[in-house]
């Protein structure tokens, strides 16, 4: 009658690690799947923001195409960053509706207004990096 137990007991003791076994075995499996099927959609969005990437670099080459001789690093007072003096355009195309055509602004206080939509921008009022 010992022995009965001691056999039942070890056939459930194999039983249970056979399926532990392959519990986890099943779980690598649908990890491998989920991970397949992840890499899929990240080589997805890859080719998408690449292709908007030069979808945008296109447009900002047309929007550049004004026949001016942009030289983005030499500023006037007053500017914006990365704007060219002659043509007022910036290096990139801001985000929002307009795009910003600067002019310095005459005055004993150097700023720029945008010829379209009228914002100023003073390089005064910009906080600056160190952050004081």
């Amino acid at each position: 009658m010992k022995h009965i137990f001691f056999y039942v007991c070890g056939g459930l003791l194999a039983i249970g690690l056979i399926g532990w076994c392959l519990y986890m075995v099943w779980e690598a499996l649908v990890e491998v799947f989920r991970d397949w099927r992840l890499g899929r959609e990240l080589n997805q969005l890859e080719s998408e923001s690449t292709a908007r990437r030069e979808q945008r670099r296109m447009l900002n080459e047309k929007r550049l195409a004004n026949g001016c001789a942009h030289d983005f690093r030499a500023g006037a007072v007053g500017l914006p960053p990365d704007v060219c003096p002659k043509c007022g355009l910036a290096q990139e195309k801001p985000t929002g509706g307009c795009d910003h055509v600067w002019r310095v602004k005459p005055g004993p206080v150097p700023s720029s207004v945008c010829e379209k939509c009228g914002k100023l921008y003073s390089p005064l009022d910009v906080p600056s990096a160190s952050g004081r």
